[in-house]
Order: C-alpha cells, then structure tokens, then sequence
C-alpha cells in the first residue's frame, strides 16, 4: 500500500513497506541501499604525495555538478601548500594549536616561511554520489617524521554538521525524484 524510504545516514538507504495486519503489524524491508565511496582518510597523517593524490582524488572541485573557472573550496590551495612543504623545516614547537608555520619552496632553490592555513573548506566525497557533496571545515596539519619526510593530516571542524547536510541533500534528491509517485514517504 505505502512504502516508505528512510534516510538512515550519509551512505544509508532503506525502504521498507507500511504496516502489514497480516504480519502481525510489522513493517517489511523491501531494500537497502549503501554508497559506494572511496576511502576518505581523515586523521591520519599521510607522506607529501600520498596526502596530494588524496586531495586530487577524494575531494570534490566542482560547485553544483558544474566545472567552474572558479572554485568554493580551499581543495586547489591546499594542495599547492601541501605539495611545497620542504622536508626538515616543520617545527613542532611553532604549532599554537591554531596555526602552524614551515617553509615552502618558493623556486628550485628559494624558500620561504609561510603560516600553514588553519582551517580549509573542503567537499569529500562522503555520501551518494548523485547528491552534491557537503561542503565542510577541516584542520590542516603538517609535521616531519623520524626518517624526515613532511607528514600531512586532515581533521574534521564541523562537528558532524556535513551528516545532516547530506542526509539532507539525499533526502531532496529522493522527494523530487519520487515526486511522480504519492504512495511513497521519504524520511530523514
């Protein structure tokens, strides 16, 4: 009679049926849905050039499905500090917390000392792929391992926030898509 879509979370889609009398007024699952996405690998402090393909390859540049001259995200900026952080330069005791400082090449043999930024804008690739993908805040990190190579980590500073905004965003997608159909109810 009436089918229901439920929004479980960012990767999670499950349809069950109405209340059924004869199955004692229980529900049935007709279908579940999970997201296919890559490994998003926050908090983990990656090599220079593993931290850049990450950015490259698990991070949205695009604003509402549209290629743009311009971009809404800090993504193209950071991996241009990311990827010129000169190994040995990165000192612990510079880190307040709230910014960092290291040295950048500047040119083949030029460097200088920059602030690291303190927080990015960014847009992983976090829920279904059909939906634009939330943007969110990050904290960017930078530190020398022992065998001295630049490490590099992001940590979420949303609070979680982008799981609304994608159940959300997956929950409009499904309304307007099923629109056509009136004895369907999303829930998120």
């Amino acid at each position: 009679d009436h089918i229901f879509v439920s929004v479980v979370s960012p990767t999670r889609i499950e349809v069950y049926s109405g209340v059924n009398k004869e199955n004692f007024y229980e529900r049935s699952t007709i279908a579940t849905v999970d997201a296919v996405l890559p490994k998003v690998r926050i908090g983990e402090w990656l090599e220079q050039s593993a931290f850049c393909i990450l950015l490259r390859s698990c991070f949205v540049d695009v604003h509402n499905g549209q290629e743009v001259p311009f971009t809404d995200t800090d993504r193209d900026a950071l991996i241009g500090v990311a990827s010129n952080i000169v190994s040995g330069t990165i000192a612990e005791y510079q880190d307040t917390g709230i910014s960092q400082k290291a040295t950048l090449k500047t040119g083949i043999q030029e460097a200088e000392d920059r602030l690291l930024p303190e927080k990015v804008t960014l847009r992983p690739y976090r829920t279904f792929l059909e939906v634009e993908q939330p943007k969110s805040e990050f904290i960017f990190r930078a530190q020398d391992s022992r065998n001295s190579e630049v490490q590099l980590a992001l940590y979420e500073a949303d609070g979680g926030r982008w799981k609304m905004d994608a159940m959300k965003a997956v929950k409009e997608y499904l309304m307007e898509q099923l629109k056509e159909l009136p004895d369907i109810t999303v829930l998120a």
